[in-house]
């Protein structure tokens, strides 16, 4: 990214990412499973699993666009802050919906939880005052 627009650095990078993707292709019995998990699932899991990755690809083209803006270990670091907001999305889920999501929430896990984050959340303020 320090010496080509974003595009053509995305493009390689991918390209890459491709080619040793192909690798996991090259043993036949690896090969068959790959291919027949698709068969195997339903519809709603199709469409969740098509949603899931079409985001996880957005995601990957916004990270890659801010580390061609900015600091890659910046932009990496930051990525901890993911932790923060699946702890409460966490909580939230099992308080509304525990049929949708079981979460053992005592006094002792909460507390390992939050100091985890908060260690986290050190380590990033000890990269950014670098």
């Amino acid at each position: 990214f320090l010496r080509q627009p974003f595009f053509n650095g995305f493009i390689w990078f991918r390209l890459g990412s491709f080619l040793a993707a192909l690798l996991f292709l090259i043993p036949a019995g690896l090969r068959r499973r790959i291919f027949n998990m698709g068969k195997e699932t339903r519809a709603g899991i199709r469409l969740f699993f098509l949603g899931n990755k079409s985001l996880a690809g957005l995601s990957f083209i916004l990270l890659n666009a801010a580390i061609f803006k900015g600091s890659v270990t910046l932009v990496h670091s930051l990525e901890g802050c993911q932790y923060m907001f699946v702890f409460v999305l966490a909580l939230l889920l099992s308080q509304k919906f525990p049929q949708l999501l079981k979460e053992k929430i005592s006094p002792i896990i909460l507390i390992q939880k939050i100091l985890a984050i908060l260690l986290i959340a050190v380590g990033l303020l000890i990269l950014w005052l670098q």
